[in-house]
C-alpha cells in the first residue's frame, strides 16, 4: 500500500515492491525477475516521485523533491525519514515509470545532452555503485530534469511584441530568449502549464545494504552492467581525443569532427525533430502555443537529444548544429567558449572528414558518406553538411537546408501533415552550420 510522505507535496509516495512490481514487469521484465527472485521485505522502501515538465530533480547543490512551486525544494531541506532513505548518493537510485528524463551539462553559454532516459530504464546507478564499493566521488556537475532541457526551434522567438502575449498567460518573469540556447529556459516555464508529467521509482538506501548477500548479487551484477555501458562515453573518451587530435585544424575544428563521430556512433545524443515525441516533452502544447499565441511564421519544429539508432526511442536522423554551442572549449578563463562554426570553420570540417578513411564524396551531391562508423550497431551512417542562409558558394560538399527534409522523413511528415501550411524558417538559425548524421 502506497504513503503519501510527509512534510513532501502529494507528488511523493512510498511503498514497497510489492506496490510497484507489476509496473516494473511491463517495462523492464528481467529487472523484475531478478528482485522476485529476492523478494526484499517491505522495509527496502520505494518512492513514488512526480515531475513536472522542465523540474530539477538534480541541479547543483543537490538532489531536488517536486513541491507545490516551480523551484522544487532540496532533499536535505526536508529531513526526516525521506531524507535518511534517499539521501545516501548526490542522487538515489532510480527507475523511470513515465516520460523521460534528461542528463546533461550546460552554463550560460554551451549545453551538451548527456543521456536520455525513457521507461525501463535506471538512472544514477554508477553514484549508487560508488557507496557500496566504498569509491570517493566529486559531486557531479552535470544537471538531470524532468523531460529534455536541451530543446529549441528551428529558428528564433525573439520578437518582442509577440513574446509580451506569452508574459501575459505564463508570467511577466518569462525571459525572451535572444539566442537558441537561452530558449530552453522560455519552453521549460511554459510546458509546465501543461498536463506533462513524469513519473520515477527511487530505491531506498536499503536496496544497497546487501553486498556480502549471495542472494543480492544478481541485483548488484544487473546494476554494475548497467553503468558500465552508461559509462561508454567517458570509458572511450581517450580513444577519441588520440583519433582526432590534428595540428592541421584548429582546435574548435578537431573538437567539433569528435563530437560528430561520438554522436554517429551513439556515444551521445545528437539532435532530432522531437515534436512527435511526447514522451521527451509536452510537444503538442507547446506547438500551439507558438502558433496560437505568438503567432509564429513558420513551422514550430522543436529539436530536442536523441540516440541516432533504429530503435523505438531513437532516432534514425540526428543533427549537429554550430549554432547551438554543444561544445565545451575551456578560454582559460574557466568559461566555456560562446563560439558557432563559421563557414571558413566548415569547409575545415569537410577537409578533415574527408582526409578519413571510411569516408567518401559523393559524386551525386548528396554530402559525404562514412561506412559502418556506427560502433553501435554497424549501421552505414550518412554524414551530410549544411549551410544556412544566403550562402551559396559551398559547392558540392554542402547542401542547401530547404532540402533537408529529403533526408528526414520525421520532417517531412511533419511538414506534409499537421503543420502543412507551415514552411522552415527563411534563415533558420539552427540549421546553419548544421551537420546531418542518419542511417538508412
Amino acid at each position: 500500500m502506497t504513503t503519501n510522505v510527509v512534510g513532501v507535496c502529494e507528488r511523493v509516495q512510498h511503498g514497497c515492491w510489492r506496490d510497484y512490481r507489476d509496473d516494473v514487469t511491463k517495462l523492464n521484465p528481467r529487472l523484475a525477475e531478478i528482485i522476485d527472485e529476492i523478494d526484499p521485505e517491505s522495509s527496502h522502501r520505494i518512492y513514488r516521485v512526480t515531475y513536472s515538465y522542465g523540474d530539477r530533480i538534480y541541479e547543483r547543490p543537490g538532489f531536488y523533491l517536486p513541491s507545490n512551486d516551480e523551484d522544487g525544494v532540496l532533499l536535505s531541506e526536508v529531513g526526516g525519514t525521506v531524507c535518511d532513505d534517499l539521501g545516501y548518493s548526490y542522487m538515489p537510485l532510480t527507475f523511470v515509470l513515465y516520460n523521460s528524463a534528461e542528463l546533461y551539462s550546460a552554463d550560460d553559454n554551451y549545453v551538451m545532452p548527456v543521456n536520455v532516459f525513457v521507461p525501463g530504464d535506471m538512472f544514477a546507478v554508477y553514484e549508487s555503485l560508488s557507496m557500496i564499493t566504498n569509491m570517493v566521488d566529486v559531486k557531479p556537475s552535470w544537471s538531470i530534469s524532468a523531460g529534455i532541457s536541451t530543446v529549441c526551434l528551428l529558428g528564433k522567438i525573439s520578437n518582442a511584441v509577440k513574446h509580451q502575449q506569452l508574459r501575459v498567460d505564463y508570467g511577466a518573469s518569462l525571459p525572451l530568449p535572444r539566442s537558441l540556447l537561452e530558449q530552453r529556459f522560455v519552453m521549460r516555464k511554459i510546458g509546465r502549464n501543461s498536463n506533462w508529467r513524469c513519473e520515477l521509482l527511487m530505491f531506498s538506501g536499503r536496496w544497497l545494504d546487501h553486498t556480502q548477500d549471495k542472494a543480492w548479487m544478481p541485483f548488484y551484477d544487473y546494476l554494475f552492467k548497467i553503468a558500465w555501458y552508461q559509462m561508454r562515453n567517458v570509458r572511450n573518451e581517450s580513444r577519441f581525443e588520440e583519433l582526432w587530435d590534428s595540428d592541421r585544424f584548429s582546435k574548435y575544428v578537431n573538437e567539433t569532427a569528435k563530437r560528430i563521430i561520438v554522436i554517429a556512433s551513439s556515444y551521445y545524443p545528437g539532435m532530432t525533430v522531437v515534436n512527435d515525441r511526447e514522451w521527451l516533452l509536452p510537444a503538442r502544447f507547446l506547438e500551439s502555443v507558438y502558433l496560437d499565441k505568438y503567432r509564429l511564421d513558420y513551422a514550430p519544429v522543436l529539436m530536442g537529444p536523441a540516440f541516432l539508432g533504429n530503435e523505438s526511442y531513437e532516432s534514425k536522423t540526428v543533427y549537429y548544429s554550430g549554432n547551438y554551442n554543444v561544445l565545451y572549449l575551456n578560454d582559460g578563463g574557466g568559461r566555456s567558449s560562446n563560439l558557432s562554426v563559421g563557414f571558413k570553420e566548415l569547409e575545415r570540417l569537410c577537409a578533415l572528414f574527408c582526409s578519413v578513411d571510411g569516408f567518401v564524396k559523393n559524386s551525386k551531391g548528396d554530402g559525404l558518406i562514412g561506412h559502418n562508423i556506427n560502433i553501435m550497431s554497424g549501421d552505414v551512417v550518412f554524414v551530410r553538411f549544411f549551410y544556412g542562409g544566403t550562402a551559396a558558394t559551398g559547392g558540392a560538399l554542402f547542401l542547401n537546408s530547404c532540402s533537408l527534409g529529403r533526408y528526414d522523413s520525421d520532417l517531412e511528415s511533419l511538414l506534409h501533415g499537421r503543420l502543412s501550411g507551415y514552411g522552415l524558417p527563411a534563415f533558420a538559425a539552427f540549421l546553419r552550420s548544421c551537420v546531418q548524421i542518419s542511417i538508412q
